[in-house]
């Protein structure tokens, strides 16, 4: 999450390295889940790591110095909320 705007990386488990990540749009569900833990945390530049399963998502790891390898947009997303924090 990055501000208002959240993304999506499915990373299989367990890791394998010949399997690369890959970006995906996320559901309805998963932004209330990222909105909810940023609201929890004061968080606004984020990750949240999610095991999904047949009883919903889970969460397993919230960063707070998140990695956004693989999601291209998620760059111009943090550097525009930081220059909107910068603004106001």
């Amino acid at each position: 999450a990055a501000g208002s705007r959240c993304f999506g990386l499915m990373k299989p488990w367990p890791r394998n390295p010949d399997v690369p990540a890959q970006s995906f749009d996320i559901s309805l569900e998963l932004i209330d889940l990222a909105i909810a833990v940023g609201v929890a945390t004061g968080l606004e530049i984020f990750g949240v790591d999610v095991l999904l399963g047949a009883q919903g998502p889970k969460i397993v790891d919230v960063n707070v110095f998140p990695g956004f390898g693989g999601i291209d947009e998620a760059y111009s997303a943090v550097v525009h909320h930081v220059l909107e924090r910068l603004v106001v």
